[in-house]
């Protein structure tokens, strides 16, 4: 097995900020351009349970004194939605504070067309949802695969968010990130 940054597991990985996503509604890449996004090679992710892979992302939000958006992540394969987190309801009025993203994926069946799935877990930790209760998980509910994708085909990995709408005062930057393999086959 070979990794596209090294030997280490680690897949991808910035050290810049991220694209802001302020004021907008559409589905938005968190990443630096293309500096982040992976792509794995045809047949990479191997038979299931072969290749799990952990996410890691954090940086600053900030919503308005009214019509705050609320917030949701999507981890995006190719151009599939192949996991996304529940949709986070924001309290008005926060300025600049941290968040945190850890996110679990393990590849559950492989094959072309959609057959290939993941099932994801983890936990969103940020005072976006309530200033008291910073831990919220990823499902809310029973954990379930995600959106099939073709995982014989080579596929770029993105984190991506979406506000609700497109008030001015809804901005996310991320400011770190690394996706990793965290077992090998």
């Amino acid at each position: 097995m070979t990794f596209p940054l090294g030997g280490t597991g680690l897949l991808a990985t910035i050290i810049q900020d991220g694209t802001a996503v302020a004021a907008s509604a559409a589905q938005t890449s968190l990443l630096a351009g293309t500096a982040g996004v992976s792509t794995l090679p045809a047949g990479w992710l191997g038979p299931a349970g072969g290749a799990d892979l952990e996410l890691y992302a954090a940086g600053r939000l900030s919503t308005p004194a009214a019509t705050q958006g609320n917030l949701t992540f999507t981890f995006r394969v190719g151009s599939v939605n192949a996991a996304i987190t529940p949709t986070f309801v924001s309290l008005a009025s926060l300025t600049t504070i941290t968040w945190e993203l850890y996110w679990n994926f393990s590849v559950r069946t492989t094959g072309n067309s959609t057959a290939a799935t993941i099932m994801h877990t983890g936990y969103f930790l940020s005072a976006l949802v309530s200033s008291s209760v910073l831990v919220n998980l990823i499902p809310a509910t029973a954990p379930v695969v995600g959106t099939g994708f073709d995982s014989t085909a080579a596929q770029t990995l993105d984190l991506q968010v979406t506000w609700s709408n497109a008030t001015a005062g809804n901005t996310i930057t991320l400011h770190q990130y690394r996706l990793r393999q965290s077992n090998a086959y």
